[in-house]
């Protein structure tokens, strides 16, 4: 009763071939968004905030295998992120 999701088609002209993944992308910019305003909210650095909710599941992750064989490893993703935030 609190959950409700809706979709907007949207017809184009400009392909959208599986180079482009134009859903993937969209979404991953509107949950990375929200990720900041979060961090914001909590008066914290977006990448540490990150971090610190992930490894919050090292010992009790959520989704270990995406169905497709491949396992969803959040501590893979931290160390990527840590490096990059290293990097940058």
């Amino acid at each position: 009763p609190n959950y409700r999701l809706e979709q907007s088609l949207i017809e184009t002209i400009i392909p959208t071939g599986w180079v482009r993944a134009p859903i993937s992308n969209t979404l991953s910019f509107v949950h990375e968004c929200f990720w900041d305003e979060l961090a914001a909210a909590a008066s914290k650095d977006p990448l540490a905030f990150r971090l610190e909710h992930m490894k919050a599941r090292f010992d009790n992750p959520v989704g270990k295998d995406n169905g497709e064989g491949a396992p969803f490893d959040v501590r893979r993703m931290a160390a990527v992120l840590e490096l990059v935030g290293k990097r940058s």
